[in-house]
């Protein structure tokens, strides 16, 4: 009995802890592809912008119908009590009646100098141009993930970095203690070294703000919750532009086939064109087919001959009749409407000129400026690369003077300190260079995630 009631207990403690123990999940790995497609379809801005877009296919669908006909149905019911006409003959009388009268009616347009054509064209230039404005807000997020997720990559490694400098200055006070201990070092020495360690911890933290600082940032382009478990992908990433060959002219003609921002500012511009055109439209004549059916019943209706009022279907079927028109409306003069409404899609055209113009202009200036900060990236991180074998040098021989005693802890510390700075300056360079080569990726039309 004792063992059988030791193993239930064994096993009602391991029954409560599991959950305990499978509470910690395992981090979460993304990708900046995962990260790119994650914030495209939570992120509110491209939602917006795809809703827009599906307005302006409303649009579409609306001027098409135009040129479908328009039907409507009438019907009405009249009680005259005195004397009133008898629409039936055509006489007066004081007797009450009941009358009603039904119909239906329909239009088409047959020509109004073609502004239903010219409307459709337009609209669906407007169409795609909103499509691209969607791909627009996705390039905004885009660069903007790409940008938070190689910042918080970088924090990653300086971490790594600090942590490394951690060690060493823990193993260097065990050896100073030990120093310490067998006279051949001072307590002051070894309080120095401690009060290194703890400035390094400090960084350490400092950076370990920054790492949570990115990652929320991350996220909240992403719109995905912010938990700690949140982690990204240290796979490198590589860039495809041929840098060394290309300049700012090639990449802004390749970037002019693909930014979507210059295509859809091209299509607006040729939207104006359909929309002078609509305007001009309403100085020509306007054909028109009408047609209809209508009907009536009075209850003075009678049969001939007798009081006998007739039926309400025979009166429908007795009173039908149909008609066909054709309607031409020639403008003489409308208040200089037309004049004026093509003058104003004169000037929408004049200033659809100037985005697209504003819009080439704003891209090449991304692209100049994307590629000097490329170069002035790659000089920084040459420099770094020298900087940090210098100062790794220098480090060397310091621990060298240092173990022999020919050199002061100030002096080693300083030395340890200028080595950190150098490794972080480096870091920051490299994902720097990365983050410029990126995008001059993307000037050049390829994913930012490839």
């Amino acid at each position: 009995m004792p063992f059988v009631k030791k193993m239930s207990f064994k096993i009602f403690v391991l029954f409560i802890t599991f959950p305990l123990v499978t509470i910690h999940a395992q981090p979460t790995y993304y990708t900046l592809k995962q990260c790119i497609e994650t914030a495209e379809k939570n992120n509110l801005s491209i939602k917006s912008s795809e809703l827009n877009a599906k307005i302006t296919e409303k649009s579409i669908e609306l001027a098409k119908a135009n040129r479908l006909p328009s039907v409507s149905a009438n019907a009405s019911q009249s009680f005259n009590v005195g004397r009133s006409l008898n629409y039936i003959d055509y006489t007066y009388t004081t007797e009450f009646n009941r009358s009603n009268n039904l119909g239906i009616n329909a239009s088409l347009v047959l020509f109004n100098g073609n502004n239903l054509n010219h409307t459709i064209s337009q609209q669906k230039l407007n169409n795609a141009a909103a499509t691209y404005d969607m791909e627009k807000t996705k390039n905004d997020i885009r660069m903007s993930v790409a940008s938070a997720y190689l910042q918080l990559r970088m924090n990653k490694e300086q971490y790594k970095s600090v942590q490394v400098q951690i060690q060493n200055t823990r193993t260097q006070i065990e050896r100073a203690e030990k120093m310490w201990q067998s006279g051949t070092a001072t307590e002051a020495t070894v309080a120095q070294i401690k009060a290194q360690l703890a400035n390094e911890e400090l960084s350490l933290i400092t950076v370990e703000n920054q790492i949570n600082t990115a990652k929320l940032q991350l996220t909240q382009l992403m719109i995905v919750p912010y938990t700690t478990d949140f982690e990204v992908d240290t796979t490198n990433i590589s860039s495809q532009v041929p840098i060394d060959t290309a300049d700012t002219q090639q990449i802004f003609e390749k970037a002019g086939q693909n930014m979507p921002q210059i295509l859809s500012a091209d299509l607006r511009l040729h939207a104006t064109t359909y929309a002078i055109k609509s305007s001009k439209s309403g100085f020509y004549p306007r054909l028109s087919l009408n047609s209809g059916i209508s009907t009536l019943y009075s209850s003075l209706t009678k049969l001939p001959g007798t009081s006998v009022e007739v039926p309400f279907f025979a009166q429908l079927e007795n009173f039908a009749s149909s008609y066909f028109t054709l309607n031409l409306s020639i403008p003489i003069y409308n208040v200089n409407q037309t004049r004026i409404n093509v003058s104003r899609s004169t000037i929408n055209r004049d200033i659809a000129l100037n985005n697209k113009a504003i819009a080439k202009n704003q891209l090449r200036q991304d692209i100049e400026n994307a590629f000097n900060n490329y170069r002035a990236a790659d000089k920084k991180l040459n420099a770094s690369s020298i900087q940090v074998a210098s100062r790794k040098l220098s480090y060397d021989f310091a621990e060298r003077r240092y173990t022999a005693g020919t050199m002061s802890n100030f002096e080693f510390i300083n030395e340890k300190n200028n080595l950190l700075r150098a490794e972080l300056d480096k870091i920051q360079a490299e994902y720097e260079k990365t983050f410029r080569k990126k995008m001059l990726d993307f000037y050049y039309g390829k994913p930012l995630y490839e």
